[in-house]
């Protein structure tokens, strides 16, 4: 199990548990978060921190709300199936 650490551009800071990550760079990034039900989150804007199970920083994102935006419903849709493709670390 992954920790996923956001802070939001207006210094909130929100922790979550999460199974797996995807971040895709670009004009339009995205990024989300898995969490343990399968469910995937996306994250618009501010840092993003992506932790071990061992509390080790394995990646960061600076995403940049002027070129995020939220996934358009066909790749939304197609999101969840890169789940048969990616293995927890846990595993």
């Amino acid at each position: 199990m992954m920790t996923v650490k956001h802070i939001a551009k207006t210094g909130e800071e929100y922790v979550w548990p999460a199974t797996h990550t995807y971040f895709e760079p670009g004009d339009k990034e995205l990024f989300f978060r898995w969490d343990a039900d399968g469910v995937p989150h996306q994250i618009l804007e501010g840092m993003v921190y992506v932790m071990n199970d061992h509390g080790r920083t394995v990646a960061r994102y600076q995403l940049q709300s002027r070129t995020c935006a939220p996934a358009p419903m066909d790749h939304a849709v197609m999101i969840p199936a890169i789940n048969e493709y990616l293995v927890p670390f846990d595993k």
